[in-house]
């Protein structure tokens, strides 16, 4: 048995897996791992073609698109260890990431799940320390009120968008993108596997909801570092738009699972307005030209 079991869910990424798989070799030390590769039914490549460029790690082949939830399902099912660490095969690893984020979630049994700090090609942060969807954040920004919150307790407020991502964070959910979780929670979930209500996007909100249910933490940590190719498997502009779709669908369902769809009607009718209302404040200086 090995210390920390990492899931690579592959979907027609070949290069940028070869890429991920290559930086965890780099990096990692200090804590034993094996990497199981799942690959969803990609039309790209033969999966066997990831064997030959690495012979250690366990290769997976679903015979059908399981989706993101269930891909790494499936690959948690194969995986030995206690500990699981969900990586998306459109990042690499910067730092001795694996052992950093190991480290940080064995200091507690409270913690559940870690995430590290991702970023993108240029270096910019990635907003992976989320709040759930709420009314009440909503027209805090929309009446422009958190001018009226410190700055320096924004964060404990706006997660996502005021924490500097310098120190640590427990948020409400955090992105799958850099999951390490232990196994032990995810055989206290219904059906002791990660919920698969949503093929893609807004699983990793749910899976925190349901984790936090369980009365455990989910914690952003700095210390890790990740490149993360944002949708780095749907370049396409037709992509983008139709995976804003499901997000924003998804996100309907997610929040009249847990709420009420009185609550997620009045939630997406109030997003409208902010957009609006956002939209026309950028748009005020051109006007003046």
């Amino acid at each position: 048995m090995v210390d920390v079991s990492v899931i690579i869910l592959n979907y027609n990424t070949f290069d940028l897996t070869c890429e991920c798989i290559a930086s965890i070799y780099e990096f990692t030390e200090g804590v034993s791992f094996e990497i199981l590769v799942v690959d969803n039914a990609s039309t790209e490549c033969s999966p066997e073609l990831f064997k030959r460029a690495f012979p250690e790690i366990i290769l997976i082949a679903s015979k059908t698109n399981l989706g993101f939830a269930g891909g790494n399902n499936l690959g948690i099912q194969h995986a030995t260890d206690r500990t699981i660490l969900l990586l998306n095969s459109d990042t690499r690893l910067l730092n001795n990431a694996i052992f950093l984020a190991y480290s940080r979630l064995l200091q507690s049994d409270k913690v559940a799940a870690v995430t590290g700090k991702l970023v993108y090609p240029t270096g910019e942060v990635q907003l992976v320390a989320q709040q759930f969807p709420s009314v009440k954040l909503l027209m805090l920004e929309i009446l422009r009120l958190y001018h009226l919150i410190p700055r320096e307790k924004r964060g404990k407020v706006f997660a996502s968008n005021y924490f500097d991502y310098k120190t640590e964070l427990e948020p409400d959910w955090i992105w799958a993108t850099f999951f390490f979780i232990r196994r032990e929670v995810i055989e206290r979930l219904p059906q002791q596997k990660l919920p698969e209500d949503f093929f893609m996007y807004e699983e990793d909100k749910l899976w925190c909801y349901r984790i936090r249910q369980l009365g455990y933490r989910v914690l952003y940590s700095p210390e890790p570092l990740i490149l993360h190719h944002m949708s780095g498997s749907n370049k396409a502009f037709a992509d983008i738009l139709t995976n804003n779709r499901h997000i924003l669908i998804n996100e309907l369902k997610f929040i009249s699972m847990t709420k009420s769809r009185l609550y997620a009607r009045t939630y997406f009718i109030l997003k409208a307005i902010h957009y609006l209302t956002s939209s026309y404040r950028l748009a005020r200086p051109l006007a003046k030209l």
